[in-house]
């Protein structure tokens, strides 16, 4: 039997950075994933400048342009397939392939001396938590934290009763449009409770759908928008379930075991960006596995559900703006004051997504009592 202090399910940025963290530490760690490195992944790939510079605090060893294939500063949204604005910003979003960002996550946490388990697919069958153990054929692993890093799949939340509310999102990739730079864009209105993306790349683009899956027509009207958008037939697609925004029941399923990134729920509500949340509830988590080791009588659980909670509030405001903006009713009128009032969304887009400088719950106070009179006083 192998002894671990901590065990992580799933080497993806979430369980790569609660890794790097703790190894930092001098924690004995482990990171299982069913597949290996370098490893295709669906996801976007947009990275907002947030998230750029958690990497550079936490992570300053990383070569950004191993992982980094593009960037723009130009932003166009679209009603279904009618542009409806245009906007110039001043913090660039940027762009990455997750196979590029997660190998090089997890070569720097091999660098620390993390154990890297590959091609080790775990059942919910093999965890015995009272013990301690996970089970890998005729071999054992024994912990003492166990980390669910695991995105979307119910291995560490189906066996405790808890339900998830994940959706469902399909991308292509797409031959580059032009050589130029080009505005990334969203689309509103293909898809029922979201949207699409159009992410160019330094050699391919990509585009995409996420939103609720119902009677699994999703994929079907992904198939319709890609051609519509691309001019093209019979794109090869791929899909994958990602959280909702509606949060999981629980952040921690036993006392020692806790959830980071996808398999907490954590994404925000309204882009459906998961890469920021999944890094930095990997810190959280190596914080709190640190907090608790440092003091028995102090529970993992309560630490880390204390340091999520900003994260949880967040969430919480932006899934009511989500439910709210794709009513029936709302819909054409949010479309109309996107068009009217090019100032407020260069302020969602900087000061909101990009940045988190104000969050959901108090970002519109902010823009009708500061940043609009400001700019009426110019």
């Amino acid at each position: 039997m192998k002894e671990f202090d901590v065990l992580i399910i799933g080497g993806g940025p979430s369980g790569a950075m609660t890794g790097i963290e703790l190894q930092k530490h001098g924690f004995n760690t482990c990171i299982i994933d069913k597949a290996s490195f370098p490893r295709e992944k669906l996801c976007g790939g947009g990275l907002t400048l947030k998230t750029i510079e958690l990497l550079d605090t936490y992570c300053p060893e990383l070569d950004k342009s191993a992982f980094i294939l593009g960037q723009s500063d130009n932003v166009d949204f679209y009603y279904k397939t009618d542009q409806i604005t245009h906007t110039k910003i001043n913090t660039p979003y940027f762009f990455t392939d997750r196979k590029l960002l997660d190998t090089s996550l997890i070569e720097l946490y091999k660098e620390k001396g993390g154990t890297l388990l590959e091609n080790t697919r775990i059942n919910a069958k093999d965890i015995n938590f009272t013990e301690n153990v996970i089970l890998l054929g005729n071999d054992s692993l024994r912990y003492k934290y166990l980390i669910g890093a695991c995105g979307c799949s119910s291995l560490l939340t189906k066996p405790f009763g808890i339900s998830r509310n994940d959706y469902f999102c399909v991308e292509a990739r797409v031959a580059k449009e032009t050589t130029e730079e080009q505005p990334f864009r969203i689309y509103l209105g293909p898809v029922q409770n979201g949207y699409g993306w159009y992410f160019p790349k330094n050699d391919h683009d990509v585009i995409g759908v996420g939103g609720k899956n119902t009677n699994k027509t999703l994929p079907k009207q992904a198939e319709l928008f890609f051609q519509e958008v691309t001019k093209t037939t019979g794109l090869p697609s791929k899909g994958a379930f990602i959280p909702s925004g509606k949060k999981i029941n629980a952040l921690s399923v036993m006392d020692n075991t806790i959830l980071v990134g996808d398999a907490a729920g954590f994404i925000d509500p309204i882009t459906g960006e998961g890469l920021y949340y999944a890094l930095l509830s990997g810190i959280f988590a190596s914080e709190s596995v640190l907090e608790a080791s440092g003091n028995p009588k102090r529970s993992l659980q309560k630490i880390y559900t204390c340091k999520c909670s900003k994260i949880k509030k967040n969430m919480k405001w932006g899934y009511l703006y989500h439910k709210f903006l794709h009513a029936d009713t709302v819909t054409p009128y949010f479309i109309k004051a996107l068009q009217d009032h090019p100032h407020f969304v260069k302020y969602y887009l900087e000061d909101v997504i990009s940045t988190y400088r104000f969050n959901y719950k108090n970002f519109i106070w902010k823009y009708f009592i500061k940043i609009r009179k400001s700019l009426h006083a110019q």
